[in-house]
């Protein structure tokens, strides 16, 4: 905007400098210009063009002098009201010019004229949308950084987390399992294992040669014990160095992973310090609390004051004085930007600008979602300290997820595999990062870190609580239950669990809740009758709060399994109090 005025000025200017130009029609189109430039921009940003416009005009004919006060004086009006609209524009810009016969010679005629055309021109020029206002440098600054030091505190977190896991020393190849398995294809149909294989209720020497062809070659003293002693010792020394050549291949690949892990442990080291530097040098440059009043202040809103009352978790309002703007300003500019900043949906309650409120507008804004969850987990555990079932909820603007993962097997490493899933997956998407970027990422970094021996389920339910709008993502996952006015459904999907293939088919499920509609998650450990036992129960859970269906549910399955970790997941969809009346 300010090249622009600057170049037509020096274009004006010069057109009144080189050429003989009729004074009447140069000052009829200085006035539309003028007046067209205090409409889109303002008074505050137009009269310093006016100044330099005035000064110049005087240097190049200083009779001009009445002409430019005859400029000045009426568009100073503009300081006290600024129009809604161009009729009101034109209206106040008439009327400003009654005041000029008491400070210049008024000639009627001529100044009626100019004045009324100028006019004239301006209010049936083609409207042109006013561009939204832009933001300074300055306040974008500051009131970015506040996002800007959380999202690399969290990335500072996630890559020290993935750091942490290369570090972590890779499972020795069990020599145990190739002994095993020469056992069973030299020596369990032998009819002299007993006396051989086994003696005095130990492993022979025999069966400690078997253990010793896999770590190292034998020598002639222990050749010549294997043929003296063992029926058949071709079979015998055949079956180990079958089975030796896997056992070697996959010490071979442990080898090939702790140094792909140590060069990945440095490489993530490296990204970790710099995101610890860059958010530390963040935290140290200084700002203020009220972020969102200096944010509209950025936007050259004249607020007057600006209050957040917190009615209840996700429930509040924004009260908000301002001095100089519309209901369409409101309603079109202010509350997008608010939006925009914060990323949440808001409803105007009011907009007064009545006498008592001493010349500034009073606005009213609330933020509340149309829906709320409520939900309960029970869980139960093989091992009382590590379930290797986790379980997580999050919520990022209007979408609430509730995932939950069953790492393979039980005990502390299941649960390790479940937990680092779930919080990686919360990182990640808190972060702005899409929810397939998020799952390929998760497969990557599991594939790399348990090279195919280990993985996890994942199952994700996403919820928009604006609309009730639910997605459910499987992997591997067990089915999951929707029940709406007493009707079971039933949702799986056929899918491979987070980290064995590189490359995951993801498959989602979406539907709308209605009030009071149920999700049943579960991991696997709940057994084949587990859709029974829903069924069974089903005409409890109305008058039941989630948290106590699940412990309901959870009983009845104790009752006919725990072989396995189990994990019961129940959410209910609530509709606003205000929506249902």
């Amino acid at each position: 905007n300010k090249r622009m005025m600057i170049l037509s000025v020096m274009i004006m200017l010069a057109i009144i400098s080189l050429l003989e130009v009729n004074q009447l029609y140069m000052m009829i189109l200085l006035r539309f210009y003028l007046l067209l430039s205090v409409y889109y921009l303002n008074i505050n940003r137009t009269m310093p063009t006016i100044l330099y416009v005035s000064i110049i005009l005087m240097f190049i004919n200083p009779l001009l002098k009445d002409e430019i006060l005859s400029l000045i004086l009426p568009f100073s009006i503009f300081f006290m009201y600024k129009p809604q609209n161009k009729l009101i524009c034109s209206t106040l810009y008439i009327l400003s010019h009654l005041i000029l016969p008491f400070f210049i010679e008024y000639d009627y005629y001529y100044h009626n004229f100019i004045i009324v055309v100028s006019a004239a021109l301006f209010l049936f020029v083609p409207t042109f949308k006013r561009k939204p206002k832009l933001l300074s440098d300055d306040y974008k600054n500051i009131t970015s950084r506040n996002k800007l030091i959380q999202r690399a505190n969290t990335f500072a977190s996630l890559f020290k987390q993935l750091t942490n896991i290369f570090q972590e020393a890779n499972r020795d190849v069990n020599v145990g399992e190739f002994v095993g398995y020469v056992y069973e294809d030299v020596c369990l149909h032998c009819p002299s294992r007993d006396l051989c294989f086994y003696q005095d209720g130990s492993v022979s020497r025999l069966g400690k040669l078997i253990n010793k062809g896999f770590k190292s070659k034998y020598n002639d003293e222990d050749l010549k014990y294997i043929k003296s002693n063992c029926i058949s010792p071709d079979k015998f020394l055949n079956g180990i160095n079958e089975y030796k050549e896997s056992y070697e291949k996959i010490k071979r690949v442990n080898q090939e992973n702790s140094h792909l892990k140590k060069d990945l442990f440095y490489e993530f080291s490296l990204l970790s310090e710099v995101f610890d530097n860059f958010s530390n040098s963040l935290e140290e440059t200084p700002f203020g609390d009220d972020q969102l009043k200096e944010h509209l202040l950025g936007y050259q809103f004249n607020i007057t004051y600006l209050y957040k009352h917190q009615i209840s978790l996700d429930v509040y309002t924004l009260e908000i004085g301002l001095m100089d703007i519309s209901g369409n300003e409101v309603v079109n500019e202010l509350v997008p930007i608010i939006e925009n900043y914060l990323n949440e949906s808001l409803e105007v309650i009011s907009i007064q600008d009545s006498m008592h409120h001493l010349g500034y507008t009073s606005i009213v804004l609330k933020h509340q979602q149309n829906y709320s969850l409520q939900f309960g987990i029970q869980q139960y555990s093989l091992e009382p300290l590590n379930c290797g079932d986790s379980f997580s909820a999050f919520h990022q603007d209007n979408l609430h997820y509730l995932a939950l993962s069953d790492g393979m097997g039980q005990g502390k490493m299941a649960a390790a595999e479940s937990k680092l899933t779930l919080e990686v997956l919360s990182k990640l998407i808190l972060n702005g990062i899409s929810l397939k970027d998020t799952i390929d990422s998760i497969n990557a970094l599991l594939k790399i870190k348990n090279r195919n021996d280990m993985f996890t389920t994942l199952d994700l339910c996403n919820i928009n609580l604006a609309n009730a709008k639910m997605k459910l993502i499987k992997y591997g996952a067990n089915p999951s239950y929707h029940i709406r006015n007493g009707i079971v459904e039933k949702i799986a999907t056929n899918s491979l669990p987070v980290g064995i293939v590189s490359k995951l088919k993801m498959s989602s499920y979406e539907m709308l809740l209605n009030n009071n509609d149920l999700i049943i998650m579960s991991s696997d450990g709940t057994g084949e009758r587990f859709e029974q036992i829903i069924n069974k129960n089903i005409k409890l859970f109305n008058r039941l709060h989630p948290q106590e269906i699940s412990t309901l549910l959870m009983n009845q399955v104790l009752e006919e399994n725990n072989l396995d970790d189990i994990s019961i997941v129940v959410i209910k969809i609530v509709k606003a109090v205000e929506d249902l009346n």
